[in-house]
């Protein structure tokens, strides 16, 4: 029979056993964690950046399709519209620099809880991705389901993912940012002409007005609006300002082929801007009954202008013409500005 004296002792032999299981199993989860930090999901990719020219972007309600053409990505949802480019290297590169943090389920029922269900699933909320090179073979493959706040690094994003047909699911580390309908990812940016270059706008609305501002030097203060009465004053110089200025960073909301036809709807402008330097840009404005404003471009230089700005007009025409634009409608009033909104005429004397 076992003595207090012994009995004592293997109780303190066991309690040290626990606490060291414990401590070296307590001990292992974080090595792991910092293991598999230092890793990437995609071992293979970085060193293959330059081969991705396709992308696919697939959600229970939408698909964009990415592909790279002569230097310049394009999305087929759109008519093959330029793609903004710097979304689409964050979204390569995002790819790329994914590193896994831990395990998760493998519990397909549990995959809803995450967002990492199949696509085929009745509720999914999940995106699937696909990078390939231009011969079409994949060179990754993801199931983008939730995000959640990254533990220390705030600048980070913590993801959960699942490789398609595995069943493991896992918490990544990155920064991946996955825009699921194609009009997301339009390169919105149409012209970005500042004033300063701008010698005159000739504006022809709707009802046969016309207006017309300009400046006899690109070194004078202010533009100077024609037809002005004599002894009468522009009202307010900063509204010339903003008609010089309307195609100063530029940008579409949405876009459709222009297909060699006049949109339907009303047209309401016509504006041309003469640039100092031989540029000409021309602007056709059609209010839809749907949709708002579009705008139809046409981009020439002068005789006068030197082989550079040739050369940029000529590669803005053949991007501009064959498209129509969408524009925000505030963007278009000063141009819609009536001349006698501008002219501060002189009081008449009181008789006296």
């Amino acid at each position: 029979m076992m003595n207090a004296k012994k009995l004592g002792a293997l109780a303190v032999v066991t309690a040290v056993v626990i606490v060291a299981a414990v401590f070296i199993e307590e001990s292992r989860k974080p090595v792991e964690r910092t293991t598999l930090s230092q890793q990437v999901f995609f071992p293979d990719l970085m060193s293959r950046l330059g081969d991705v020219a396709g992308i696919g972007i697939v959600s229970k309600d939408n698909r964009v399709t990415l592909s790279e053409k002569a230097g310049r990505w394009e999305i087929g949802e759109m008519h093959g519209y330029p793609a903004d480019p710097d979304k689409v290297r964050r979204l390569i590169t995002g790819m790329a620099g994914l590193a896994p943090v831990e395990k998760k389920t493998s519990n397909p029922e549990l995959y809803p809880r995450l967002g990492v269900e199949d696509l085929s699933s009745p509720d999914a909320g999940s995106v699937e991705v696909s990078l390939s090179n231009r011969g079409g073979a994949l060179l990754a493959r993801l199931i983008v389901g939730d995000s959640r706040p990254p533990r220390g690094d705030a600048s980070a994003m913590e993801l959960y993912v699942r490789r398609p047909g595995e069943a493991q699911s896992w918490l990544v580390r990155g920064d991946l940012r996955v825009a699921r309908t194609p009009d997301a990812w339009l390169d919105r940016r149409i012209l970005d002409i500042q004033a300063r270059r701008i010698r005159q706008v000739d504006i022809t609305q709707k009802d046969g007005s016309r207006l017309r501002i300009f400046k006899e030097k690109p070194q004078d203060k202010a533009y100077q609006l024609a037809g002005l009465p004599v002894n009468a004053e522009v009202k307010a110089s900063h509204r010339l300002d903003a008609i010089a200025g309307a195609l100063a960073d530029l940008t579409l909301t949405n876009v459709a082929p222009a297909k060699g036809e006049s949109p339907a709807g009303e047209q309401s402008l016509h504006a041309v801007f003469d640039g100092f330097d031989g540029l000409q840009v021309s602007m056709t404005v059609t209010d839809q009954e749907e949709g708002g404003p579009v705008a139809a471009f046409a981009v020439k230089a002068t005789d006068e202008a030197d082989e550079a700005v040739k050369k940029e007009a000529g590669e803005l025409d053949a991007r501009l013409k064959p498209w129509l634009f969408a524009i925000p409608a505030y963007r278009l009033e000063p141009l819609r500005t009536a001349p006698d909104d501008l002219v501060e005429k002189p009081q008449p004397k009181a008789a006296g």
